[in-house]
C-alpha cells in the first residue's frame, strides 16, 4: 500500500485516471479538487503536487517495464499507463465484453461479470471531497449496480442464486432505496429456496420507504413480491445440487430490471440552474400526462449551440420525475457529430437499461419490443441534439403515458403539431442571475460598469457565461475588469472562451462541419465580407454577387442552423439579419484571414 500524500494531491491523481491517456487542462484541474475555493497560488500549489505524484509513481513502478508517466503536454496534465493496470479500465471491458456475448453465452457471461464484480473494493473515491468527486461516485456507483444486477441476472437463469445472495444484501445495505438490487435480491433468495428471507427484505424495503420517503415501493417491485407470494416465478431452473435445500426443485423467475423509479439514465442536474421559467412552464404544461393518453406527449427544444437546451431538458426531467414513477431514458443522438448515432445502437442501449438481456439483432425487432417495453410504462425519454424525423421515430414511445423532450439545432425533427420551444438568449436580468450565482454579488458589485460590459459581451448566451464565470470562480485574484479586458482582445477572444470542459469554438466548429459544403461556402462568403453588422438580403446578395432570390435563400438557410440571427422585424422595410460577433471570428479562424468587426 503507498501512501498517496494529502487528500488534494489523491484528489489530483483521481482527476486525471478517470480522463486516463487524456489532457486535463489545468483550469479544469483545479475545479475538480478545490472547486470555488482555490488557493490565490494554485498553480503552484499544483505543481508540488504534481511533483509529489511523479516521485511516489516512480517509485511504485520500480523495474516495471511500462510504468506510469505523468506529463505535461499541450492541453494540461496526462496520466498515461495501460488500462488494465486501472481497476475502473478493466471493470468497464469487462462489462462490455460480458454485454456484447450473444444471448445463450451466459457461463462465459458469468465469469466476465464476476471477474468485473470482484474489482470493487469499498467505495469508490473514497476520502476524496468536493462536488467533481460527489458526482463522479455516484455515477460510478450507478455502474457498480448495473454490473451487479447483471451478474444477478445471469446466475440465477444458470441456477446458482447463491453466488450473487451475499453481494447483493451489501449492496442493499449500501443503497436500501435502489429497487433492482432489491428486486434481485428477493429473486435470488427466492430461487435458494429462502422465499420467507425474500418477503422479509420487501417488507423491510416497504417500511424504509414510507418512513423516509413517504413513498410505497415502486410497481414493479410489488409485482415481484406477488409472484414470490402466488408462486407464478417459473422459468424452471434449479438451483445448483450441492445445495442443501427442499427436494422439490426451485422454480425461479429472471425478470427484467424494475423499470418504476429504477431507471434513470438523466445526465446530473445542474445545482446552480438558473432562470428558464417561461419555458420550464411550457415544457411541464405539454408534458404532464393526461387521464386519457392516446400517444406520448412531446416536446421540441429548438436552438443555437450553446443555448442551454441540454441543460433545461434535463432540469425539466428531474422536476418532472413525480409523473413518470417507471423512470427516465437519455440519449445524445450527436446531432451535430459525424456521424450522428444510429437509432438501433440507442434502441439497445435503451433496452438494456430496461432490464432486456436478449436484445433482437433486427432493428425492427428491436424498435418493436422497445414499443412494447414501454406500452404500460410512465417513462420520460430524453433525446438531445436530434438530426431528423427518421432518425427520432423509432425512439418514440407507441402509446400510453410516456413523454418525450427532444432537442435540436438545425430543425425540429418531429412531425408538424409537435410544440416547439424555442430557447432565445437569457435576458439581461436571467444572465446576470446566473453570473451572480457563480462569483457572488461582491465581485459583480465592485465594478458595476465593467460588469454590464461582460454581459453585453456574453449575449445572453449560457454557454459563454458558464466558462466566463468558471474563469473568475478559479481565478479569485481576478477582477471582472482585468477578464473583460482580456476578452476585448478579438486575436484571443475565441482561446479565452474555453475551460477544457466548454469550448465555445469547438461548439461553433460542429455546426459549421455539419453543413454542406455549398452552405458552408456561403457562410464563409457572408462572414469574410464587409458587410455591417446588420444587413439586409439587399446587401448579402451585393456580397455574395447573386440575385436577391438566390441571396434570401441562403441568409434563410443560415438562419436555420442559428449561424445567423433576426436582427429586428420592422413592420415595413427589409427584415435585417445579424452574424454574431463570435461566429465572424471562427470564419477568420478557418479562412486565415481577418475579417472587419464593428465597434
Amino acid at each position: 500500500m503507498i501512501d498517496l500524500g494529502p487528500a488534494k494531491q489523491r484528489t489530483i491523481l483521481a482527476a486525471l485516471l478517470v480522463n486516463l491517456e487524456q489532457p486535463v487542462p489545468l483550469d479544469v484541474l483545479v475545479d475538480r479538487v478545490w472547486d470555488e475555493n482555490p488557493p490565490v497560488d494554485v498553480r503552484n500549489v499544483v505543481y508540488t503536487y504534481v511533483a509529489r505524484l511523479r516521485r511516489k509513481l516512480s517509485c511504485a513502478a520500480g523495474d516495471c517495464a511500462d510504468p506510469p508517466q505523468l506529463k505535461r503536454m499541450f492541453g494540461g496534465y496526462c496520466l498515461q499507463t495501460a488500462p488494465d493496470n486501472v481497476d475502473l479500465y478493466r471493470f468497464r471491458g469487462l462489462l462490455e465484453r460480458a454485454r456484447k456475448l450473444e444471448s445463450d453465452a451466459d457461463e462465459q457471461r458469468s465469469t466476465l461479470l464476476r471477474e468485473a464484480n470482484g474489482l470493487w473494493r469499498g467505495v469508490p473515491l473514497a476520502g476524496v471531497d468536493g462536488r467533481w468527486a460527489a458526482a463522479m461516485r455516484h455515477g460510478l456507483q450507478q455502474l457498480r449496480h448495473e454490473a451487479l444486477v447483471e451478474w444477478a441476472d445471469v446466475e440465477i437463469r444458470l441456477g446458482r442464486p447463491r453466488r450473487v445472495i451475499d453481494q447483493l444484501r451489501q449492496a442493499v445495505f449500501d443503497s436500501p432505496f435502489s429497487e433492482p438490487l432489491v428486486a434481485h435480491l428477493m429473486l435470488a433468495l427466492h430461487a435458494d429456496g429462502r422465499s420467507a428471507e425474500a418477503l422479509q427484505v420487501f417488507e423491510g424495503t416497504r417500511r424504509q420507504l414510507a418512513d423516509d420517503m413517504g413513498t410505497d415501493p415502486a410497481p414493479s417491485l410489488q409485482e415481484v413480491h406477488r409472484d414470490i407470494l402466488q408462486g407464478r416465478a417459473s422459468v424452471n431452473q434449479q438451483v445448483e445440487p450441492e445445495q442443501e435445500v427442499a427436494a422439490t426443485p426451485v422454480q425461479v423467475t429472471t425478470v427484467s430490471r424494475p423499470g418504476a423509479q429504477s431507471v434513470n439514465l438523466l445526465p446530473i442536474d445542474l445545482p446552480d440552474f438558473t432562470g428558464r421559467g417561461a419555458e420550464m412552464s411550457l415544457l411541464a404544461e405539454a408534458l404532464t400526462p393526461s387521464d386519457t393518453p392516446l400517444s406520448p406527449s412531446v416536446a421540441v427544444l429548438y436552438g443555437p449551440a450553446g443555448i442551454g437546451k441540454t441543460t433545461l431538458a434535463v432540469h425539466a426531467s428531474y422536476r418532472l420525475r413525480k409523473y413518470f414513477p417507471d423512470g427516465q431514458l437519455f440519449a445524445d443522438l450527436d446531432g451535430t457529430g459525424l456521424p450522428p448515432a444510429e437509432p438501433t445502437v440507442v434502441l439497445e442501449r435503451f433496452l438494456r437499461a430496461l432490464g432486456t438481456t436478449d436484445i433482437p439483432a433486427s432493428f425492427v425487432e428491436r424498435a418493436e419490443l422497445y414499443r412494447a417495453r414501454l406500452a404500460n410504462a410512465r417513462m420520460l425519454v430524453v433525446l438531445d441534439n436530434a438530426v431528423d424525423e427518421p432518425q427520432v421515430a423509432p425512439l418514440l414511445p407507441g402509446t400510453g403515458q410516456c413523454a418525450v423532450i427532444v432537442s435540436c439545432q438545425v430543425r425540429p425533427p418531429v412531425p408538424a403539431g409537435v410544440p416547439v420551444i424555442r430557447l432565445a438568449p437569457m435576458p439581461v436580468d436571467e444572465a446576470s442571475a446566473f453570473l451572480r450565482q457563480m462569483i457572488g454579488p461582491a465581485r459583480m458589485n465592485a465594478d458595476p460598469q465593467a460588469t454590464r460590459e461582460l454581459l453585453a459581451l456574453c449575449e445572453g448566451s449560457p454557454l459563454v457565461l458558464r466558462i466566463i464565470g468558471g474563469k473568475l470562480m478559479t481565478r479569485q485574484h481576478w477582477s471582472v475588469a482585468r477578464l473583460l479586458n482580456r476578452l476585448r482582445d478579438d486575436d484571443r477572444l475565441l482561446g479565452e472562451l474555453t475551460d477544457g470542459t466548454h469550448d465555445v469554438r469547438m461548439k461553433i466548429g460542429r455546426t459549421f462541419h455539419a453543413l454542406d459544403h455549398a452552405t458552408q461556402r456561403l457562410f464563409l462568403g457572408l462572414a469574410t465580407s464587409h458587410l455591417d453588422d446588420e444587413f439586409s438580403v439587399r446587401s448579402a446578395a451585393r456580397a455574395l454577387q447573386v440575385n436577391e432570390h438566390d441571396a434570401e435563400e441562403s441568409v434563410e438557410r443560415l438562419l436555420d442552423c442559428h449561424l445567423l440571427g433576426i436582427a429586428s422585424h420592422p413592420e415595413a422595410g427589409d427584415l435585417r439579419y445579424v452574424l454574431p460577433k463570435l461566429h465572424r471570428l471562427y470564419a477568420s479562424t478557418v479562412c486565415g484571414e481577418p475579417v472587419k468587426i464593428h465597434a
